[in-house]
């Protein structure tokens, strides 16, 4: 994959780094043992805390994608901040033509326990897969009403999952609309399994 040399003006390379999938990587129990090891309470040997996880950030909901990691296995992360509004399509193709592992939720579980310094603070980054491999899932998002005072809209969506990195050092998970794209509030995860 020779993501060092790309020229496109919607993608700029922030960071790349290794992470390694863990002996014991299960695809359709990952984000339960995640949940059941670093959960709500953190982890006592990483000094960032996970959050929040949203509700439907579940193997259930995001069992199916377009490529399972292999235990054991290396794997290259690259992180592009994205510069300009882009649809998750154009994104998908830009993925797609760096030969990028399009892996969902279960690749920014991967993302903390490994590699939490090299998260980019405040910014949301998101593990693309196909549209139809994506879950649908409530969507809460800050709502304007006709008296101006804030309350939360839900609405159902298909949902892509992200990782945002508070200026705390908190950890969430959550899901942004598909269909509503990216913009530089974004950043683009590529993965690549190594052998």
């Amino acid at each position: 994959m020779n993501y060092k040399s790309i020229s496109d003006d919607r993608f700029q390379l922030i960071t790349d780094f290794g992470i390694k999938i863990p002996r014991d990587y299960v695809h359709f129990q990952q984000i339960r043992d995640f949940k059941n090891r670093f959960g709500q309470t953190g982890y006592e040997s990483i000094r960032e805390k996970v959050y929040r996880i949203e509700e439907g950030f579940t193997d259930g909901k995001l069992a199916r994608s377009s490529f399972r990691f292999r235990a054991g296995a290396r794997c290259l992360v690259v992180i592009f901040q994205v510069m300009r509004d882009v649809s998750c399509l154009e994104a998908l193709k830009f993925l797609q033509s760096l030969g990028a592992d399009l892996v969902g939720g279960q690749g920014v579980t991967l993302l903390w326990p490994q590699a939490h310094s090299m998260i980019p603070e405040v910014r949301r980054v998101v593990s693309l897969d196909v549209r139809d491999n994506l879950p649908t899932v409530d969507i809460t998002r800050p709502w304007d009403g006709p008296e101006k005072v804030e309350a939360y809209d839900t609405e159902e969506r298909i949902g892509m999952p992200y990782i945002f990195r508070y200026s705390g050092g908190d950890i969430g998970f959550h899901f942004d609309p598909f269909d509503d794209g990216l913009d530089k509030s974004h950043c683009l995860a590529c993965f690549k399994q190594q052998g």
